[in-house]
Order: structure tokens, then C-alpha cells, then sequence
């Protein structure tokens, strides 16, 4: 069987447009416009990152989360434990045709991320890292990017901040 291959293009100017105004930052915090809460970011070269895991998970609005994170209790994910499946992240079903597809896999991905915000590209991975090897591995950015078993993450003071895709930016 022929796997299908998806070529994901960058959005339209329309297409950003109806996103909706950015989740701006103030103070190192962001605060996303759909819960109220608020993350701390962290600039590393020209590239600002949450340097928090994204807790959002709001069925109603967003209904592709429904089993696509690991814990859908937000007391449970208190300690920055939310993980999204690759669907929960981009917010899109299993099912979803490709051709459907276009508007939430224009790059840059939004998904599950707060207006203005992305899912990082494997180039924005790569240029964090080369950031943060080239500083004593961002420690002096107050990030620490590691590798178990060659899975990248990155990790903010003691508290875990991506395992996978958990960090946007």
C-alpha cells in the first residue's frame, strides 16, 4: 500500500488573517485569550518560546482533543504534564480527509496553540538547539535541551517543558 504524503504549504495571508488577533506578550508572560492562562516565555536567539506546557484543552471549541491528550483533567496536569497525540496538537481527526485538511496544516501549524503562536517546524527545533549548543546548551536562556533515547526535549529550571511537541513557539 501507497502511504499518502503530505506537502504542507504556507498559509495565505487570508488564512492567517482568520486565525484572529496573537496572544501577545507582556512581561515574559503570555496569557491565552481562550482560558486565561498564562505562560512564561523565554527568547533564545530570535526565536521566543513558551517555556511552559501548553494546558489547553477545551472540548467544546475545540473538539478534535476529545482523547487526544494524555490527561483531560486539568488537576492532573497541574505539574505541566499535558501531552497531545500529533491529532490533539494539530487539531485534526483520524478521519479527516486530506483535502480537508488545508486550513489547520498551512504552515505555520497553529493547532491546539494559542493565536499567534505554532507548532514548531523540524527547522525551528534545529535552530533552538544550535542556540542552546552554542550557549553551554541554553542554560543561560533558562533552557536545557537533552536527549533520551534520541528524543529531543527541553527542560526549563526542573520542570519538564516538551516531550515531543509540547513546546510551541
Amino acid at each position: 500500500m501507497e502511504e499518502a504524503k503530505m506537502n504542507l504549504e504556507a498559509c495565505s495571508a487570508e488564512e492567517l488573517a482568520a486565525r484572529g488577533p496573537a496572544a501577545e506578550v507582556k512581561n515574559g508572560i503570555v496569557t491565552d485569550p481562550r482560558d486565561g492562562h498564562k505562560y512564561r516565555v523565554v527568547t533564545v536567539g530570535k526565536q521566543t518560546w513558551m517555556a511552559e506546557n501548553l494546558d489547553y484543552y477545551d472540548t467544546l471549541a475545540m473538539p478534535n482533543l476529545v482523547n487526544e491528550t494524555a490527561c483531560a483533567d486539568s488537576s492532573v496536569c497541574a505539574a505541566g504534564a499535558r501531552r497531545y497525540s500529533w491529532y490533539g496538537a494539530v487539531n485534526v481527526t483520524h478521519t479527516s480527509a486530506l483535502g480537508d485538511l488545508r486550513p489547520q496544516l498551512c504552515t505555520p501549524v497553529q493547532g491546539v496553540c494559542p493565536v499567534g503562536w505554532h507548532i514548531p517546524s523540524m527547522m525551528e527545533w534545529q535552530e533552538l538547539f544550535d542556540n542552546a549548543a552554542k550557549n553551554k546548551a541554553g542554560r543561560d536562556y533558562g533552557v536545557d535541551v537533552r536527549n533520551k533515547d534520541d528524543v529531543y526535549y527541553a527542560v526549563s529550571e526542573v520542570r519538564v517543558i516538551n516531550d515531543k511537541i509540547s513546546l510551541f513557539y
